[in-house]
């Protein structure tokens, strides 16, 4: 079996993200080749009967309905690694579809959109690391010092390898409201991690990042407009009213901090989609930034 540059590609990708919905993968990746989803299903099972790929069927996707999920197969795992030089990549999670797949296709989006929009602003996506490899402990307690993102990724010049003028952007996927206390947390850490003198060079060095980062930040994506609205008021709870002085209660916001809802975002992630929550004022929306 021969494969084509487009299923190489998959494969790397399967890799990056874990978990790919089949609808996804055909509108943005093999709609040039097949011109049917039909045939498009035909080839996703040679690949599948030959190792390359595994397929979990009548799986529920989010804002499509059932479908196919697909993930790594042994051989898959093994061509990766022959491809790159290293494949970090759990067999678990090939045998059994995890519970968390669809927090993983919903950051696949966000991370592509970025991807394919970038060229627009001769900017491109240069790194990408899915929550196992992103997990960090920056300190000696393993309950408090730690960042886990559900996605980081990397972004900067097109065509400068060399270039240190890299932004690094953390992503939580809040898809469901979660409570004050959840998101407090969430800021904090990062809050601890971003101030903390030597900590990102660390982090790089332990992601094993391809390039340097100069600014970081936050990034978290509501489920829906509204879910992202009702968010934004949490977070907006950390912060002290004017002329209120910091308190436990409301410790502020000292770190990039955005808020954006998922359906713009995969529309165009540079548009001005973003509340920016470290802001003076976070009333309106503005384009991505630190």
């Amino acid at each position: 079996m021969i494969l084509k540059e487009v299923d190489q590609a998959l494969l790397i990708r399967l890799h990056t993200f874990i978990y790919l919905d089949a609808p996804f993968v055909y509108e943005k990746w093999y709609q040039e080749r097949f011109e049917n989803d039909n045939s498009f299903r035909k080839w996703m099972n040679q690949l599948r009967k030959e190792g390359y790929i595994r397929i979990f069927s009548h799986q529920e996707i989010p804002d499509v309905g059932r479908g196919s999920v697909y993930t790594l197969g042994s051989k898959g795992i093994e061509y990766v690694k022959e491809m790159q030089g290293y494949a970090r990549f759990s067999a678990h999670w090939s045998r059994e579809l995890q519970i968390w797949y669809r927090h993983a296709i919903l950051i696949a989006r966000v991370a592509v959109a970025f991807e394919e929009q970038a060229p627009r602003f001769q900017l491109e996506v240069k790194d990408y690391a899915q929550e196992n490899r992103s997990y960090f402990q920056f300190g000696t307690s393993k309950k408090k010092d730690v960042i886990r993102p559900d996605g980081f990724f990397i972004v900067g010049p097109s065509g400068d390898a060399a270039s240190d003028d890299n932004f690094g952007i953390f992503l939580e996927m809040e898809r469901t409201l979660s409570r004050k206390l959840v998101i407090q947390d969430k800021i904090a850490r990062y809050q601890n991690f971003l101030l903390m003198p030597g900590a990102t060079d660390k982090y790089l060095y332990h992601i094993g990042a391809e390039v340097e980062v100069s600014e970081f930040l936050v990034l978290f994506v509501g489920g829906t407009e509204s879910s992202t609205l009702a968010t934004k008021r949490t977070m907006e709870k950390l912060k002290p009213r004017p002329g209120e002085s910091r308190n436990a209660l409301r410790p502020g916001i000292d770190i990039p901090v955005l808020l954006g809802a998922l359906p713009e975002i995969v529309a165009d992630p540079f548009a001005m989609n973003y509340y920016h929550l470290h802001a003076t004022s976070s009333d309106t929306k503005r384009e991505i930034s630190v």
